[in-house]
């Protein structure tokens, strides 16, 4: 494109790109002083990172290599996930340009390799820190477990969909990569670095392949041997589990479970599964806040996921004021479903909709009340014309309903539900509990994991809570949230 002619008449000053520029840096002045990169910097001073230091092989005056200082690199990651980046690579580019990250480094670069190396390697010492964190939060009066909230987030699988196989697959592509491997010959043989990289890269896989063949087999025993197909697994990261999202359909994700202590908002609790729902993980979630803090909490708030008979009875049991609310699954009904069939109380009987009568055939106690099974009297269906419609596939018993006598904790729990204080208490749970999901997806852009398999999936998630809960003291100390 030409330039305009009355650009030519125009007195302009020239920008001039191919110049070499020497300028002194002041790095303590590169940020002010409530900056978050200096924020995180100081907190990390007052918690106890002997657990990392431990770890470290290389000591002063002896051979070896020195290493990062522990404090800088958990600053950096939280200092990155604050700033919504959870990529070491990403990082690395930051510590080039970014000031916050040019204070914490003193203008110095690490190296994405040990970034992403040390945000996985310390499972434990970073439970620990943590805890610590909020054991801070306990003593500054921020978190007080009177009322705590459960939900559940899916967050994408590092992983393709087409990388899922069934086991006979899965078995072929083991025997394969072994047999790859024993080509390769001794390792001893030749040190040549290449080879080394594709041995460790082939032994790589067929250890995932062969994780990948024990959790087909875990899956099989859990279906009894109802998918005649057989389950499918990631051949890449075996743990990854499909589950329904609100926003993608039917993907491979981890379901990651967060306890929100009501107060301030803050994160009591963070654990990565792998289970496709949320009914079975409302009580290892009160355990992790009791292990963690030391005490249970008084309340606690949870959807119809995880709201069922089992765990109204054990909340119950451990003195937890538990609202929540039973989940409505709609199927779609027939002429011959459960709905149609009439309660008659004085004859304790049901009727089906072509006028027979279920009377009692037996009950089973539980721990969460009494189930009572009714059936019609032997062979009384044979004739009927609506055998096939009624009884289904089960053409050689006649048909059978079932009615559920709850125990005593579960009649309390729906006659608290039924009051409207507690229906009050409920409508709470959806501004509390999901407002740390959507920060960690949003601000912290963790809509997906960096890492595969399910321990280092949660380890990332409890990165973020720990940013978030941080993030989040910040916030309410600049907000006069003092201690009571």
């Amino acid at each position: 494109m030409s330039e305009p002619a009355a650009r030519h008449d125009c007195d302009l000053i020239f920008i001039n790109r191919q110049q070499s520029v020497l300028r002194t840096v002041d790095v303590e002045q590169l940020i002010p002083a409530d900056h978050p990169a200096r924020l995180f910097w100081d907190i990390t001073g007052k918690l106890d990172l002997s657990a990392y230091y431990g770890a470290i092989k290389s000591k002063r005056g002896c051979a070896g290599r020195p290493t990062f200082d522990p404090r800088l690199l958990i600053t950096v990651w939280l200092y990155a996930y604050q700033r919504g980046v959870g990529s070491a690579r990403e990082i690395e580019r930051m510590c080039q340009c970014d000031p916050g990250m040019q204070w914490l480094t003193g203008l110095d670069t690490i190296n994405h390799h040990s970034l992403s190396d040390f945000r996985v390697e310390h499972d434990q010492a970073l439970k620990g820190l943590f805890e610590q964190v909020l054991g801070m939060l306990l003593l500054e009066k921020m978190i007080r477990l009177e009322r705590v909230t459960q939900d559940g987030t899916k967050i994408l699988a590092r992983v393709r969909t087409n990388s899922f196989r069934r086991q006979g697959r899965i078995r072929e592509h083991l025997e394969a990569a072994r047999k790859h491997i024993e080509e390769m010959g001794d390792p001893c043989a030749n040190p040549n670095r290449r080879q080394s990289a594709q041995r460790r890269a082939a032994q790589e896989r067929a250890n995932k392949l062969a994780v990948a063949l024990e959790e087909i087999g875990k899956l099989q025993a859990r279906s009894n041997g109802q998918d005649e197909k057989g389950p499918q697994v990631s051949e890449t990261d075996p743990e990854a589990r499909f589950m329904r999202t609100r926003s993608n359909g039917v993907v491979p994700c981890y379901n990651v479970q967060i306890t929100t202590d009501c107060t301030n908002g803050l994160v009591v609790g963070v654990e990565t599964t792998n289970a496709e729902n949320d009914a079975q993980q409302l009580l290892p979630a009160m355990d992790r806040v009791e292990e963690s803090t030391g005490r249970q909490p008084r309340q606690a708030i949870a959807d119809g996921d995880y709201t069922n008979h089992e765990n109204v009875h054990a909340m119950a049991e451990r003195n937890i004021d538990f609202y929540g609310s039973w989940s409505r699954k709609t199927r779609k009904e027939d002429a011959f479903s459960r709905e149609r069939f009439p309660w008659d109380a004085e004859q304790n009987q049901f009727v089906c909709p072509a006028g027979k009568r279920l009377r009692q055939a037996a009950t089973q106690k539980t721990d969460q009340g009494t189930l009572v099974i009714y059936r019609t009297a032997k062979g009384e269906c044979a004739p009927c014309g609506h055998r096939a419609d009624c009884c289904g596939a089960n053409q050689k018993s006649d048909r059978s309903v079932s009615r559920r006598t709850d125990g005593t904790a579960v009649s309390a729990f729906q006659e608290k539900m039924a009051q409207e204080a507690a229906k009050a208490i409920y409508k709470t749970r959806s501004a509390i509990a999901e407002f740390p999901n959507l920060w960690i997806k949003a601000k912290f852009q963790l809509r997906q994991f960096r890492t595969q398999g399910l321990k280092k999936a949660g380890i990332e998630a409890r990165w973020a809570g720990i940013a978030y809960n941080l993030q989040r003291y910040f916030q309410l100390r600049t907000q006069g949230v003092a201690s009571a």
